[in-house]
């Protein structure tokens, strides 16, 4: 099987939600759909990098990575969230 960039596994520990990209994206965008509604994020790492900018609109949350990944794995995004 053959990961894409819209692969993503999570975990969570407290307010900080860990999204898994599988590949890395060609586009420098990681796009997470799958987040509840009632969640807002405010801010968002990338494990190895540091802070990512990002936008959050009716749910999708698109943050811009930087142009190579820092590992050659799964790269992981961690979310800041809070109750909306």
């Amino acid at each position: 099987m053959s990961w894409t960039s819209s692969d993503f596994r999570f975990t969570r520990r407290a307010n900080t939600v860990y999204a898994f990209q599988l590949a890395w994206p060609d586009d420098g965008r990681a796009v997470i759909r799958s987040l509840a509604d009632h969640e807002a994020v405010t801010s968002v790492r990338l494990l190895g990098h540091g802070p990512v900018p990002f936008e959050q609109v009716d749910g999708i949350l698109v943050a811009r990575l930087p142009e190579a990944p820092p590992v050659n794995v799964a790269n992981c995004l961690a979310l800041d969230v809070r109750a909306g």
